[in-house]
């Protein structure tokens, strides 16, 4: 049985950490599980569900997102500047021994710089309702220990959707203005030290009221994690993979040529815990990326959280 979990959740997903396995630990910060396109913030999600270990925790976040992107089709069009900014609100709690509940709340800010206009857009983003379920557990006393949860949610078009301003990124938008499904697992396996958590995430978009949906999207992450524990500080440092692929987009029922996008990212970072409160840094670069047929480049991304477990 031992056996047969361990491969079910590798086929979920995969996931490397080196650190301490515990209930109240932070595996998995800003795992970038989300996104409308090319990493856009627009996801109520944006920075993933690395907290299903927690208990009950409240965390506040910010993400930084930079794009270039061309101005109109032709190859010799100039690149405007795209700059994504998302403070987001998360709480999980346990409302039953294996249940656990997640919200996620963004407030975004968006600017595009071309080489004639500025443009802004600042509000509320896609608010994410998640359930979570943890559907095997080995006991404490075991030498090596396992988790699996799996979970699904919804994502609620709270977030405003404006067509009329879409650029060749339709990600600079604070919503998708559709209903989307959230589907995601987490496998986390023990051995003293050594952690693996594998974390697999899908999202179907569904078509907004002005007839647009944004494509598919699944991610995978890869972490390399591992514990320094300086009296009563934790010191995390991480280096890790992430995957982010999104389908292509779909206008009036017609699939929109070159708008599918795939996206490699080297991810480092340092996670801080002290007490019940932990402090995550996290800086993300490009190592490949084919989105929107060369239209569209991230530059940078980096992430800064505060937590608070309980």
């Amino acid at each position: 049985m031992k056996k047969a979990t361990f491969i079910i959740g590798f086929i979920f997903s995969i996931q490397i950490n080196f650190g301490q396995l515990a209930e109240n630990t932070f595996i998995n910060d800003f795992y970038e599980d989300d996104c409308d396109a090319c990493g856009s913030s627009s996801s109520g999600g944006a920075f993933g569900f690395g907290e299903i270990n927690e208990k009950n925790a409240v965390v506040l976040r910010y993400l930084f997102q930079q794009y270039r992107t061309k101005e109109t089709n032709f190859n010799d069009s100039p690149w405007s500047d795209e700059y994504f900014q998302t403070i987001q609100a998360l709480g999980l709690i346990n409302v039953l021994p294996k249940v656990k509940a997640m919200v996620i709340v963004p407030y975004h800010f968006l600017e595009r710089t071309t080489s004639v206009s500025l443009f802004k857009n600042n509000g509320i983003g896609d608010v994410s309702l998640i359930g979570l379920y943890q559907v095997v557990s080995s006991d404490e006393s075991s030498q090596f220990k396992h988790q699996l949860h799996v979970g699904a949610g919804i994502k609620l078009p709270t977030g405003k959707f404006n067509q009329s301003s879409m650029s060749l990124n339709p990600g600079l938008q604070l919503g998708t203005g559709s209903t989307d499904y959230v589907f995601l697992s987490e496998y986390l396996l023990s051995y003293k030290k050594i952690n693996i958590q594998n974390l697999l995430n899908f999202q179907y978009k569904t078509e907004n009221k002005n007839r647009f949906q944004f494509g598919q999207h699944y991610n995978v992450n890869i972490n390399f994690m591992y514990n320094w524990q300086i009296n009563q500080i934790k010191l995390v440092p991480q280096l890790g993979y992430s995957l982010e692929y999104n389908n292509e987009n779909i206008d009036f029922g017609v699939i929109q040529p070159n708008s599918k996008s795939i996206l490699h990212l080297w991810r480092t970072g340092l996670m801080m815990k002290y007490n019940k409160w932990t402090l995550s840094l996290q800086y993300f670069s490009p190592i490949s990326q084919q989105m929107f047929n060369e239209k569209v480049e991230l530059s940078k991304r980096f992430g800064l959280g505060f937590h608070y477990n309980f």
